[in-house]
């Protein structure tokens, strides 16, 4: 049986395609666990009625806690040797489930991993043909493209693109914190993933809303955004083994980039967020990382000496940093232009 754990908050609109979607998958043996996190709303009057005309539904009603604490609440509460996360305002391609379920259904400890496609309101939906083509990748892939240093496994970060077999999950839960997804299928790398099976099949569909969780995580610059390196940090001091060298630097080095960037970004867009200066709280979150992990970051030996050089360049003198990069983009702005 395949547990299905669908966080919900306030979205009506999009909730029965969602739901839908999981009851016209052509595997049948579900566990649906629709988790109400403190609509305000219709949603868990929704969840109610379709549970009403399909047993496999189960409905959880709690206080607000966020995304991370309504996926926990459906794995402390399912039952399936297999478990998927779909969000409550996404939806999934009738195969979905069925395909994935054939990749790992003998292996342990095992994920299945899928393609998936940007969803636009009033955009035809449709379902291309399924292929049976797949990779087995390992935990290292996984880790790698979790931090961008290849794409052998497509949106590694992703929950809802997975299969997960109950035992790489374990006692695991979702972290409350920034890129919680991500912080998850590091952790299952870390500790229990064997094989990560991938297909290319787009199966998951992914709403693109204004307000959406997803939607805020990739403004420019706010304080979920920032706080992503924060995440990092405590992949380095809690999950991370200090053996495992290339892991550390690939995410030290993503880590010390990102940082750059949002520096960069609250410099030059700098707002009041909730009453919270943004480029105060960057600088702020930027020393302390740089206090927890410069010394790391310098000694490891799989980071090359360009990335560092990089690196300390831009903490010596930000504003000289930026110059230059402008500099370089008008220099191959201009390059370009010979070129013609």
């Amino acid at each position: 049986m395949i547990s299905v754990i669908v966080p919900i908050f306030n979205v009506e609109k999009y909730l029965p395609p969602c739901i839908e979607s999981i009851l016209n998958q052509t595997y049948k043996d579900l566990e649906i666990i629709l988790v109400d996190d403190g609509s305000t709303d219709s949603c868990l009057e929704i969840c109610q009625h379709y549970a009403k005309n399909d047993q496999r539904i189960v409905v959880i009603h709690k206080e607000n806690g966020g995304q991370s604490s309504a996926r926990n609440a459906g794995l402390d509460n399912c039952h399936g040797d297999y478990i998927s996360f779909i969000d409550g305002d996404d939806f999934i391609h009738p195969e979905m489930l069925e395909t994935m379920y054939h990749l790992i259904r003998e292996e342990k400890n095992s994920i299945a991993s899928c393609n998936a496609i940007y969803y636009y309101d009033n955009t035809e939906i449709t379902y291309p043909p399924v292929h049976s083509a797949h990779a087995e990748r390992n935990a290292d892939d996984l880790m790698m493209s979790l931090f961008k240093k290849s794409n052998t496994i497509p949106w590694a970060g992703s929950s809802c693109t997975k299969l997960y077999s109950k035992e790489v999950i374990g006692q695991m839960r979702f972290r409350d914190l920034s890129a919680e997804d991500c912080v998850f299928n590091a952790e299952v790398a870390v500790q229990n993933c064997k094989k990560i099976i991938t297909t290319n099949n787009s199966f998951y569909y992914y709403r693109q809303r204004i307000n959406s969780t997803t939607a805020q995580w990739r403004k420019s610059i706010n304080k979920v955004a920032i706080d992503i390196s924060n995440s990092w940090l405590f992949l380095l001091d809690n999950v991370i083994p200090k053996d495992k060298e290339v892991w550390r630097s690939t995410i030290l080095t993503y880590m010390y980039t990102g940082m750059i960037d949002t520096r960069l970004y609250a410099d030059k867009y700098n707002h009041i967020e909730n009453g919270l200066d943004i480029k105060q709280y960057a600088k702020q979150t930027a020393t302390e990382i740089l206090r927890k992990t410069q010394s790391e970051f310098l000694h490891n030996k799989k980071i090359s000496l360009p990335t560092k050089l990089k690196i300390l360049f831009f903490l010596s003198s930000p504003k000289a940093y930026q110059t230059f990069i402008k500099a370089t983009e008008i220099n191959a702005r201009l390059k370009a232009r010979w070129k013609k």
